[in-house]
């Protein structure tokens, strides 16, 4: 149990997910709320329904959150879709990145020439 609660902890730490949803995450795993069998009750979760409410109910929209199937009030993680969940996220946030940064070295490198052939 060790190992593995200090591999997730390294992956936590590399990461960079929105703490409430870091949060959210952290409280599913530790309860072990990871399968159908071991579900638990949202409330369990220690969480402020007022601050986390809403991104409970975005992670449940993109299925990362998911209800059992008996259909009681009661909610696992799916890990492996937070996975890549997160991973689409990291892609979309680099193309972002990618987006604006080249686009701006290009734009000062024109400045810069034509600042230099005006001269």
């Amino acid at each position: 149990m060790s190992d593995n609660t200090d591999s997730l902890d390294e992956e936590f730490s590399k990461t960079k997910i929105k703490p409430k949803t870091r949060h959210i995450v952290e409280q599913f795993i530790f309860l072990d709320a990871l399968t159908n069998d071991k579900a638990c009750d949202l409330v369990y979760l220690n969480l402020d329904s007022d601050l986390y409410e809403s991104r409970i109910e975005h992670l449940i929209q993109n299925n990362i959150i998911l209800q059992i199937d008996t259909g009681e009030d009661k909610y696992y993680l799916d890990y492996d879709a937070y996975q890549e969940f997160k991973e689409k996220r990291d892609k979309r946030d680099f193309m972002i990145i990618v987006s604006i940064v080249i686009p701006a070295i290009l734009f000062l490198i024109l400045g810069v020439a034509w600042i230099f052939a005006a001269t």
